[in-house]
């Protein structure tokens, strides 16, 4: 079944026993959501503002960042290390 919902304030419902296999979600708002008891396997989600989402009580965004970090070590030359001293930015 192809439907499309666009532009529809579906705020505060609520999906119970709901098939959502294949679904794609684009521009929507999922801040103050709860999901309980979902297959959430094969899952992608990109280019996202991803805030205080926990999974199994861990902290996601501290995890996304530790690994974006862990991956990408040039990160650490772009953060000023004194903000007094703005030429420490450019490490030789």
């Amino acid at each position: 079944m192809d439907e499309l919902f666009k532009h529809r304030n579906m705020s505060e419902a609520v999906f119970q026993d709901v098939n959502l296999r294949r679904s794609m979600f684009r521009n929507v708002n999922l801040s103050e959501t709860t999901i309980r008891n979902a297959n959430l396997r094969n899952v992608s989600i990109d280019a996202s503002d991803i805030a205080g989402l926990t999974i199994q009580g861990f902290d996601i965004a501290a995890l996304i960042k530790a690994e974006i970090k862990r991956r990408d070590l040039d990160r650490r030359k772009l953060r000023m290390s004194d903000l007094v001293d703005p030429a420490g930015v450019f490490v030789p």
